[in-house]
């Protein structure tokens, strides 16, 4: 199991990378302009997170003590279709009133 997530890793690491790379193509900020940051700030700020991730992956792959011994599963109670339907029709609620209400900010 240790190849998998070192392997899963270097994949997502060289993902990082290849953000950190596209970022590079994006325009630099106006000078003159008070704040320093401009369109790549963000993707950069995404492609460097992800390039942690994936070394602290390839750092800390998972060991099998990690996993769970096969029949011995975690016992869940029965599954509550409340949260979903409360989620789901909060959704459809705002997809329709979103025209009247307009973009709320709380």
């Amino acid at each position: 199991m240790q190849l998998s997530n070192r392997l899963l890793g270097f994949v997502v690491t060289a993902a990082g990378i290849a953000i950190l790379a596209m970022t590079m193509r994006l325009p630099a900020p106006v000078t003159g302009a008070h704040i320093t940051y401009g369109p790549a700030f963000f993707p950069t700020l995404i492609g460097v997170a992800v390039l942690v991730c994936g070394a602290v992956i390839v750092a800390f792959p998972a060991t099998a003590e990690d996993e769970p011994v096969i029949g011995e599963e975690e016992q869940t109670g029965p599954v509550t279709w409340g949260g979903l339907l409360i989620a789901f029709a909060s959704s459809l609620a705002y997809l329709y009133l979103s025209d009247t209400v307009g973009f709320i900010v709380l």
